[in-house]
């Protein structure tokens, strides 16, 4: 059984429609029962009108698919009888009783306060030592099982404690997730009714049915997360993390602090893959913090709704943009932070931005590594590291969404990254393509990470705390936007604004949440190939590359509609494709192909991307710079000659194509003899000849 969560709305209310999603993932998952209210179920704050609601509910919307039983104890008998009793007239399968543990009482009086609530029909005690401070002991509750409403125990005394009961007919449950392996399989009990189950109820089911230590083990560090504080504290946050529920605590309950949302993070990434994990996976160990404050939070509910109606077509705008960073806005802020909101997203229609290069001492975190030492520099959230937290836990958010994220920096390579392998810090050195520190200009870092890159200065965004910085790299390379990190706390939110904007993107798709992976891979097998002095066309044999074309006319089109509207560099013409304008080319007779690289270095994606109309003239053509110098261009115009049997294209000289205009002179020079790479062999096949329109 489960011991449900009960999850809230922003204005402090019980969130229903989360709580019917979170026990459907439980039938699914083949959990046979859950305890509605409980400990974890936070009944203890609820008043009884708004406890019973929540059973009656509960039993209406799933009492034919599986067992609801109403904690309805109390420390006051008359109460305990008075929740029973509408209890079981809601239909409830059965109760969960409590011993009365603040006003305690003697043996008799416990024997009295059972027997009464037990009249009323079926129950489950609980024994809970640890919270109550009395341990119900064996010989009362044998006394006990004389009445034939008692169900069992929900036992957390140990699995000896179990193992006698069992022993003596009484049917036991493990109050201990930590222990209920060894309770179930050892000792004979029936099951465990489980805290962990509300994130993994399949793995909790399968340890129940299957006799298998292995996954006992590990599943246990989660397990001692789980407990590491008073529950349902982390239960709560780790919840709210994988967006399975909004983050609004009941007081006196508060979300665990940054340290341990780190360490639950890293433990989840070990069941991330798995089937049975129904919930999201938090792509970090911050989430969306909503405040106590109900009237701010009603007010954003209402602005994010009132700005999606107004932008439905543009699927600009994400909660992620503010309350995604786990920043928090005062009152006075409030108005406004949402006009740049408004302002920003109704208006924003560029192409965004590919690389976010920052500074690290005092941008990346609050410190100098080289004057303050490690242990003095900060980013929590908290205290003077706040906005650096809050920036780090933002660009993890648009590195996660397909930005590059690169470090620069006036130091010693060593020290710059000593900070980025620190627990505290949420971006680690493998967030970023590269970290450049050295004592030159910061504009020629940008311009040899450029390089590097293969990607023009407007492709760039710097940020650097420091004026001097921000204007030299202004006055050298005025393509790259530079923002000035903020002194000034008040000034922060605007950073945040503008850098949203710079990034934003209407679709994140699957090669965007690896771009970082990709391009890192790719700079370290063409480094090292370089220092071993190897050829380009060796190095490219021994890739074992794989190009999969596919016609993408009739099906998602996401990826290739945004490579046709960011590539710039190896385009064909320049022109910038809406959806509405592939739509009618292809409605028209056209035809969308993708290519998809694959080698040893893993799947790159989808990175070359063609249009092709009913007359077989080629209309755009672009390919993403990420895959530059892999001649995979010639392998993918070779297939459209042959199977297509296109023959012209309509080309165009622009700004930024020169490496369009460099592949159109190879295919001059070569004679239009088409090189080409497959994951067999390599070999010249003879093409169609191309007309170039100017």
């Amino acid at each position: 059984m489960t011991a449900i969560k009960t999850p809230y709305r922003p204005d402090g209310e019980v969130d229903l429609e989360t709580f019917d999603s979170l026990v459907e993932a439980q039938i699914k998952n083949g959990v046979e029962g859950l305890i509605v209210c409980g400990t974890t179920g936070e009944g203890h704050l609820m008043d009884w009108e708004e406890h019973l609601m929540l059973i009656a509910h509960c039993v209406n919307q799933f009492g034919d698919q599986l067992a609801i039983v109403g904690n309805t104890g109390s420390n006051n008998t008359r109460e305990a009888l008075k929740g029973t009793k509408y209890g079981f007239a809601f239909g409830m399968d059965a109760a969960l009783q409590i011993n009365p543990y603040y006003g305690k009482t003697s043996e008799a009086g416990l024997k009295e306060h059972f027997t009464r609530v037990l009249d009323l029909g079926p129950s489950i005690i609980y024994n809970v030592p640890s919270r109550t401070g009395q341990d119900l002991q064996p010989e009362l509750i044998e006394k006990l099982a004389e009445h034939p409403n008692l169900i069992g125990m929900k036992e957390c005394a140990g699995n000896e404690r179990m193992g006698y009961y069992e022993s003596k007919g009484i049917a036991c449950w493990s109050g201990n997730d930590d222990q209920c392996f060894e309770g179930r399989h050892r000792h004979g009990a029936h099951g465990v009714i489980s805290v962990i189950s509300n994130l993994l109820p399949g793995l909790m089911r399968r340890l129940m049915d299957n006799d298998d230590p292995d996954l006992n083990e590990r599943l246990q560090p989660l397990m001692a997360w789980l407990f590491h504080v008073p529950s349902p504290n982390a239960l709560n946050t780790v919840l709210s993390m994988t967006g399975a529920i909004q983050p609004v605590f009941r007081l006196p309950y508060s979300p665990v602090d940054l340290t341990a949302r780190q360490e639950v993070f890293e433990i989840l990434q070990g069941f991330k893959d798995s089937k049975i994990f129904y919930l999201n996976a938090p792509t970090s160990p911050v989430f969306s913090n909503i405040s106590d404050n109900h009237k701010l939070n009603l007010y954003l509910e209402n602005l994010i709704q009132d700005l999606n109606a107004e932008i439905i077509n543009q699927e600009q705008f994400t909660l992620g943009s503010y309350l995604g960073t786990g920043c928090f806005f005062s009152g006075e802020n409030l108005m406004e932070i949402s006009s740049k909101i408004v302002s920003g997203v109704l208006n924003s229609d560029r192409t965004p931005k590919k690389v976010l290069v920052t500074d690290l001492d005092n941008t990346l975190w609050n410190g100098i590594i080289a004057e303050d030492g490690l242990s003095h520099i900060t980013s929590e959230s908290e205290g003077t590291g706040y906005k650096h937290f809050i920036y780090q836990t933002f660009l993890k958010r648009i590195k996660l969404e397909g930005t590059l994220l690169a470090a620069v920096s006036r130091n010693d390579l060593k020290d710059a990254l000593k900070p980025l392998k620190n627990k505290q810090m949420i971006l680690k050195e493998e967030d970023f393509v590269a970290v450049i520190a050295s004592y030159e200009a910061k504009s020629s870092q940008i311009i040899a990470l450029g390089e590097s890159l293969n990607l023009l200065m407007d492709s760039f965004v710097f940020v650097d705390d420091s004026k001097l910085e921000i204007e030299e790299v202004r006055e050298r390379l005025p393509q790259v936007k530079s923002y000035c990190f903020p002194k000034s706390d008040n000034d922060f939110p605007a950073l945040i604004n503008q850098l949203s904007r710079e990034f934003s993107k209407k679709h994140i798709t699957s090669e965007d949440q690896k771009r970082t992976e990709m391009v890192r891979n790719k700079l370290r097998t063409f480094k090292a190939s370089t220092k071993k002095g190897s050829d380009l066309k060796l190095y490219l044999k021994k890739q074992d590359m794989e190009l999969l074309i596919t016609d993408r006319t009739n099906i998602n089109r996401e990826r290739a509609e945004q490579l046709i509207q960011k590539t710039n560099q190896f385009n064909l013409n320049g022109i910038k494709f809406s959806s509405e304008e592939i739509e009618m080319f292809l409605k028209q007779g056209g035809k969308l192909y993708t290519g998809r690289l694959k080698d040893r270095a893993g799947d790159h994606g989808e990175i070359i991307v063609c249009l092709i109309s009913h007359t077989k003239i080629i209309k755009s053509f672009v390919m993403s710079c990420r895959v530059f110098q892999r001649r995979v261009e010639f392998r993918f115009l070779s297939w459209l000659c042959q199977k297509v049997e296109t023959q012209s294209m309509e080309f165009i000289v622009t700004e930024h194509n020169l490496p369009f205009q460099k592949f159109l002179a190879l295919l001059t020079l070569l004679q239009l003899k088409l090189e080409f790479l497959s994951k067999y062999n390599h070999e010249i096949i003879q093409q169609h000849p191309l007309e170039m329109h100017p």
